[in-house]
């Protein structure tokens, strides 16, 4: 006899990963408050954003009705391409 595991809630893992992007965007929003700070680590606080854009992105792809269609609307470039399999398809 197998054991069947119950099906993923993805929206539930979507709503764990819309709290670590409010709380990364809170943490960038912070740290560019701060000129001094905004000045010094420009690149970090982009690559910050662009971890939440990530993030909000993937949350929007597991809460969709349609996978391929949330995919296809990534405005993330490089994101879209690593969810799409070598064959054009999307993962899920």
């Amino acid at each position: 006899m197998s054991f069947m595991s119950p099906p993923l809630d993805l929206t539930r893992i979507a709503d764990a990963l819309d709290s670590l992007h409010v709380e990364i965007e809170d943490i960038g929003g912070a740290l560019c408050s701060d000129m001094k700070i905004a000045a010094a680590l420009m690149e970090e606080l982009q690559s910050i954003d662009r971890i939440a854009q990530h993030i909000r992105s993937i949350a929007s792809v597991l809460r969709a009705d349609d996978h391929h269609e949330a995919i296809a609307a990534i405005g993330v470039e490089d994101l879209r391409q690593r969810l799409i399999s070598d064959q054009g398809h999307p993962l899920l």
